[in-house]
């Protein structure tokens, strides 16, 4: 190739760079400038953000939460910033997913070819998954952009002569990280100890010295959150309870002993290429990342078992009830699938270069990428949603008239305290659902809560925020048992019924 092809290329790859990081910004800005309602989990876990002080935050969380400290302390300092709104506390994860999208350039066009990296960096781009929670109060985008620092170091690890200074630097960022992301440490331990044991096959013991250091400070750091953080999260037996239950299909079964445990080895693959990979053939993903694998531990095999240990790690700890291997749980592993499927990829257009098998390729390509640029171009235009509690919201509060009363579930008051800044609702106005001990459901405490109130009441309005619309119909059936309907408005994922219980009727009035 001449210098001036080789400048073409070049260009051509700064083109497509700059392309990717402009497309996958985009859907991830409009996914969190749309300012929707936190969905519950968001809610419950920044509840805890506003009620407690910085300290506070280190106990086990209210709502059967946990996130790391420094995360949290983060999500705090927002918000004395940005004030109590769901840019404020979204705001981590937004920067969280906009760095992503360079850290994972950065390492990719180290560990791959240069068309390997850009293959691999159009997955990233395009991932539903990275770019929904990108725009969520949750701490998996943060966990992607630390496991991919972690890689990012190692990989410059050896651009340099190794110093005990800069050892102890990198330790200190490693050290910070497991404070910022649980999952992180299954990368620190795994790239560790595939770097030890590298510099002691190639150079003896007197070479472990200065790795030593890093990892001994980072080794030294989760230990104290360990304590600190995790230890009394774990000491909840409601959190502990819930989160085991809630998990329980992300343990492994090891030894397997049945044939539902070998199940759970094929399911856990084809879930996880489809959450949080993203991907509708999985079959064809899966052939994608097996060669990418096994091509990587062909040519470059440190990073191959790079990628493969923390892998390899995160399932001994599922086998230990430690950590679950599934769903949002593995966003984290998602450079792992993607760094692989660029390099199978990659190797796949080096190969015979007939027009039968280059046209197969390219369908591949198509089949493989055209859902997420669907979905990526989908967020762009029309971000999605949870719900619109919002815009139910906002009806009520055009239509509110003197004397009403706003009544609000657990659940949803949750998401409302981050949105109660937009609308004029009387405080006095607002009430509040309570928790009662001892009840089976929460169609049950709604009804306990609230008969006794229906003889003081006049018109009320119920807003509720729901997965599936069948969700909400035992609420409606007994207010509209005990009330009369006066106004509806729906949304996705949302509806407010304004009830007159002022007459005691049961008579329906039409509604638009």
């Amino acid at each position: 190739m001449n210098p001036s092809d080789t400048e073409r290329v070049g260009k051509v790859t700064w083109g497509i760079l700059w392309a990717c990081f402009l497309l996958g910004s985009l859907p991830r800005l409009a996914y969190y400038m749309t300012g929707r309602a936190l969905w519950f989990d968001e809610a419950a876990l920044c509840i805890n953000i506003l009620e407690r002080s910085a300290t506070g935050l280190l106990e086990p969380l209210a709502f059967k939460q946990v996130a790391p400290p420094l995360y949290l302390w983060l999500l705090k300092f927002c918000t004395w910033i940005g004030g109590n709104t769901v840019y404020a506390v979204r705001f981590p994860s937004l920067i969280a997913g906009l760095l992503t999208l360079v850290l994972f350039w950065l390492v990719a066009r180290r560990c791959l070819s240069t068309r390997g990296a850009v293959l691999a960096l159009v997955l990233a781009t395009l991932s539903q998954h990275l770019i929904n929670y990108a725009g969520e109060a949750k701490p998996y985008a943060g966990d992607v952009a630390a496991v991919l620092a972690v890689l990012y170091m190692a990989i410059r690890w050896g651009d340099r002569p190794a110093t005990r200074w800069r050892a102890f630097r990198y330790g200190l960022v490693h050290a910070v990280l497991v404070w910022y992301s649980f999952p992180v440490v299954f990368f620190i331990a795994g790239v560790g100890t595939v770097q030890l044991v590298a510099a002691w096959r190639t150079q003896g013991w007197k070479s472990l010295d200065t790795l030593l250091i890093t990892y001994g400070v980072s080794a030294a750091s989760f230990l104290v959150m360990y304590w600190v953080a995790i230890v009394p999260s774990r000491g909840n037996p409601e959190t502990m309870a819930y989160m085991n239950h809630y998990w329980r299909h992300g343990f492994m079964p090891f030894p397997p002993t049945s044939h539902w445990d070998l199940r759970w080895y094929r399911d856990r693959v084809f879930l996880f290429l489809d959450m949080p990979g993203g991907f509708t053939l999985p079959g064809l993903a899966l052939f994608f990342w097996v060669l990418g694998m096994v091509s990587l531990f062909y040519r470059r095999p440190q990073y191959g078992f790079w990628l493969m240990a923390p892998l390899f790690l995160t399932l001994v700890a599922s086998w230990l009830k430690l950590y679950p291997f599934h769903g949002r749980m593995t966003l984290f592993l998602v450079p792992v699938l993607f760094l692989a499927m660029g390099e199978g990829l990659s190797r796949l257009m080096e190969g015979p270069t007939k027009r039968v098998w280059r046209s197969g390729l390219a369908v591949a390509l198509i089949l493989l990428l055209s859902q997420p640029a669907v979905r990526a171009t989908r967020m762009a235009v029309s971000p999605s949603r949870h719900h619109e509690l919002e815009k139910v919201l906002a009806y009520a509060n055009s239509h509110w008239e003197t004397g009403d009363r706003l009544y609000l579930r657990q659940g949803d008051y949750l998401s409302y305290k981050f949105l109660e800044g937009r609308y004029d609702f009387p405080p006095a106005a607002v009430l509040v659902e309570r928790r009662k001990a001892g009840l089976k459901s929460d169609e049950a405490e709604f009804r306990e809560e609230i008969r006794p109130e229906f003889g003081r009441w006049g018109r009320v309005w119920f807003p509720m925020a729901y997965d599936f619309q069948e969700a909400v119909q035992e609420y409606v059936a007994f207010l509209e048992a005990h009330g009369t309907t006066v106004a509806r408005e729906v949304a996705r994922g949302a509806v407010v019924y304004a009830i007159d219980f002022s007459a005691g009727g049961k008579q329906q009035v039409a509604v638009p």
